[in-house]
C-alpha cells in the first residue's frame, strides 16, 4: 500500500515538473552538434533514459562477472575433487603393450566403440 502511495506522489509530481516546464527551452552542445530551443523536459527525459541504459549495461557486466566467477569456483572445486581422487585411486600397472588397464569395474562394461583407441590417450 505504501508502494502505491509513493508511486502516485512521484507520478504527481512529474506531471506538476513536466507542466510547468513545458514552454522552457534550452540549447544543448554535444561535441559534434549543438541543438537550439530543446523543451527542458525532452532533456531531462533523455538524460533518463540514459541513465536506465548506463546502469542495464553495468548490471549486465556485474551479472556476466558472477556468472564466469561462479562457474570457475566450481571448476576449481572439481578440478580439486579429481585430483583427490586421482591421489587416492591405486596406480595402474602397464601392460605389455605399454597400455594402461581400465580401473576396476570396467571391465565388466561391454567394449565401447572405440575404447581401444581412446585408451591410448588417457593418463595414468
Amino acid at each position: 500500500m505504501v508502494r502505491i502511495i509513493v508511486t502516485a506522489t512521484l507520478i504527481v509530481l512529474l506531471a506538476v515538473l513536466v507542466s510547468f516546464n513545458l514552454k522552457f527551452t534550452t540549447s544543448i552542445s554535444v561535441v559534434w552538434a549543438q541543438f537550439h530551443d530543446v523543451p527542458v523536459i525532452v532533456v531531462a527525459l533523455l538524460s533518463f533514459a540514459l541513465g536506465v541504459v548506463y546502469s542495464l549495461v553495468l548490471y549486465v557486466g556485474q551479472y556476466l562477472h558472477r556468472r564466469s566467477k561462479r562457474n570457475l569456483e566450481r571448476l576449481s572445486q572439481d578440478i580439486a575433487q579429481r585430483r583427490e581422487e586421482l591421489s587416492t585411486r591405486e596406480p595402474a600397472a602397464p601392460r605389455r603393450d605399454g597400455e594402461v588397464p581400465p580401473p576396476a569395474g570396467e571391465d565388466e562394461q561391454p567394449a565401447k566403440a572405440g575404447s581401444r583407441f581412446l585408451r591410448r590417450f588417457r593418463r595414468p
